[in-house]
């Protein structure tokens, strides 16, 4: 039987996983790192946890009758054949993980990579488990996919770098980023959540505060990332994302044009491939 393996790939949900896992590879880069195989390997162990943290989240929805209706993703309702799909992709990239975060404690210098991914398993299992699930306690969900996609950077880095300034202001600043990306990715998910009963932070804020709440996380993200320019000059060319996301935001406050969302998305993409190419660059010379 021929194998859909772009099938496996939708299922597997890449393209949200690019963008944290990523940001474990923009750690190691950034601690000036490139050879070394726990590098490649923790960025192995932090796809297949962030595999895990959206397969988990695509079976819960499932079963709590809640589907991406929104053109940002290409999942919509599950046939049978997907759910068996996603079932094998959640158990086989957790065993991945776990096998790759024993092998980085086993044969890092730091523990703190391990240490870190560990932490992204959790809080992948945590944002999704049926009776915990954060993604309907309002507040919990925005932190928890903030912390989805700062920690694996922070492990990148801190497998081989002890904390300072540089990381940790840019840490805090994809942190505080994504806090608010989330707020403008529930409002895109708004009708399915209502659908399925959930009343997140965007529910509770309403429209134009989630997007007011968005601007401020945003600007404080930016606030830290001047920071971490001002310790790392070579970031300084990716100032400018930013104000132009705020500006971005203004924009849907004032037409309600989710689209909008989407030039985010796709900025925010570009803007990760940019600096990992520059970083890349940097690590090699």
């Amino acid at each position: 039987m021929k194998v859909d393996y772009r099938r496996y790939v939708r299922l597997s949900r890449l393209r949200e996983v690019q963008t944290s896992a990523g940001q474990y590879a923009i750690g190691f880069l950034l601690a000036c790192v490139l050879f070394k195989p726990t590098a490649w390997l923790g960025l192995l162990t932090a796809t297949a946890a962030g595999v895990f943290a959206f397969t988990y989240n695509t079976i819960m929805d499932h079963r709590a009758g809640q589907t991406v209706e929104h053109s940002g993703k290409a999942l919509g309702p599950l046939s049978p054949e997907d759910l068996r799909i996603s079932k094998h992709l959640c158990l086989g990239s957790l065993g991945i993980a776990l096998v790759g975060i024993l092998l980085l404690l086993k044969f890092s210098e730091r523990p703190g990579g391990a240490a870190f991914l560990l932490f992204y398993l959790l809080i992948g299992f945590l944002y999704s488990a049926p009776e915990i699930r954060w993604k309907e306690k309002p507040g919990l969900e925005c932190v928890s996919n903030g912390l989805a996609h700062a920690l694996p950077f922070f492990a990148g880095y801190f497998q081989f770098r002890t904390p300072d300034i540089p990381a940790l202001a840019y840490g805090l600043s994809f942190f505080f980023f994504m806090c608010g990306y989330y707020l403008l990715h529930c409002l895109e998910d708004r009708e399915s959540d209502r659908k399925a009963g959930i009343e997140n932070l965007c529910y509770v804020l309403g429209f134009e505060r989630s997007i007011n709440t968005a601007i401020t996380l945003t600007g404080l993200a930016g606030l830290f990332f001047l920071v971490a320019v001002f310790r790392l000059p070579i970031l300084f060319i990716f100032l400018p994302f930013y104000p132009a996301v705020i500006v971005a935001e203004l924009t849907l406050l004032r037409k309600e044009d989710l689209g909008v969302i989407a030039l985010v998305r796709k900025g925010g993409r570009v803007y990760g491939a940019v600096l990992f190419v520059v970083l890349f660059v940097r690590a090699l010379v």
